[in-house]
């Protein structure tokens, strides 16, 4: 599985792509990420709703205007 990560000013959406279709997408806002926790907390929060193992993750792309969340999606990941 593929995962896409757009990081802009108000939200951080996340895409996930099976066998190149899109699979499902969600959205956290980008102002209520203070911590590596809570980057962590909303982001399994998001794949549980959708039934999505982290272990099925097999790659990640990242897009990012806010510098500040690029060093704790590293950290996360």
């Amino acid at each position: 599985m593929l995962l896409c990560i757009d990081v802009g000013n108000t939200n951080i959406t996340y895409g996930f792509y099976k066998d190149s279709e899109l699979y499902c997408t969600f959205r956290n806002d980008t102002k209520e990420i203070i911590s590596l926790e809570d980057l962590e907390n909303n982001f399994l929060m998001g794949i549980n709703n959708y039934n999505i193992h982290k272990n099925e993750i097999e790659f990640a792309i990242v897009c990012s205007v806010v510098p500040r969340i690029d060093s704790l999606l590293t950290e996360m990941f």
